[in-house]
């Protein structure tokens, strides 16, 4: 809808994902990892 945002895991292969808020305000979370972490391609979201 409008006022959802829906995330996905940048791994294909992987179903998991969020929902946020259009202001990014978490939501909640969707699936579960199908991989272990890659701690180099983490991208973190700044919050002023």
């Amino acid at each position: 809808t409008a006022t959802v945002k829906y995330w996905k895991c940048e791994d294909r292969s992987c179903n998991a994902g969020v929902h946020t808020n259009t202001k990014d305000a978490f939501i909640k979370t969707v699936g579960i990892h199908s991989h272990l972490q890659s701690p180099e391609n983490i991208q973190m979201m700044k919050s002023i």
